[in-house]
């Protein structure tokens, strides 16, 4: 049992992941394993975390402080990326950023550096694509889409969705990462569903009749808090996402 000090399990939001963080910083504990609280792979040698969002935003400003405001940027979009150890790759950069200053967000002669580099890169591209490969069906009086992207998408790529004349009410799912991004009069949402999801195999009727209906007509959208209403961006540390009890 002694490994239970140095891996840790968190909720899946980049504010619990920032508090797995603080922790370990507090610590003085370098963490062997980082995974989210659905990971196959937890046992009772992992200690969960419990989200505090407002030591989240305090040490996300603490980050910014002590190295700049693109090491803030970057720690969002690799928690974003398919990386496969992301979150040792995030608390990596933060020890260099907070030892050596911003300049290690610019550094492209660390191997781990670059890394997480082109793996950021490889996020826009493929957010890029989705924007104009994705399809929307009608299922009642909603557009629904599914998408199977490498990396979680959804918040990269939500404005132009949003934006888009042709979409009224609609509901985007990417089915690796189980999470959607829709749209309900004028209030917009992102969702993590890993925890609500029950069936392996999710169709479009499934997201209508289940999905949809769970959220907006059986009224729990307001458990959830909206990253847009009225066009204004909601004032958050993430703006990422919510993840639906």
């Amino acid at each position: 049992m002694a490994n239970i000090f140095y891996n840790f399990t968190y909720d899946g939001s980049l504010e619990g992941l920032l508090c797995v963080f603080l922790r370990c910083i507090s610590t003085r504990v370098c963490p062997k394993s980082i995974e989210t609280i659905y990971a196959d792979n937890c046992s009772d040698e992992y200690t969960f975390v419990k989200t505090n969002y407002t030591l989240a935003s305090r040490f996300y400003e603490y980050v910014e402080r002590f190295s700049n405001s693109l090491v803030q940027q970057m720690l969002k979009e690799i928690f974003l990326t398919g990386l496969p150890n992301r979150e040792l790759d995030m608390y990596m950069l933060v020890r260099k950023a907070l030892w050596h200053g911003g300049g290690v967000a610019d550094d492209f002669t660390d191997n781990d550096l670059r890394r997480i580099q082109m793996a950021i890169r490889d996020l826009y591209r493929e957010s890029h694509s989705i924007v104009y490969d994705a399809i929307f069906n009608k299922r009642g009086d909603i557009s629904i889409s599914i998408i199977n992207p490498r990396n979680r998408v959804l918040p990269i790529v939500m404005n132009n969705f949003l934006c888009d004349d042709r979409l009224d009410d609609f509901l985007l799912y990417d089915e690796r990462h189980k999470m959607v991004l829709l749209r309900n009069n004028d209030m917009d949402y992102i969702i993590d569903i890993t925890k609500f999801l029950m069936e392996p195999d999710i169709d479009t009727d499934y997201l209508y009749k289940n999905v949809w209906q769970h959220f907006v007509c059986n009224g729990n959208l307001k458990k959830i808090k909206p990253i847009h209403k009225c066009g204004q961006l909601n004032d958050s540390l993430t703006m990422l996402w919510d993840i639906a009890n």
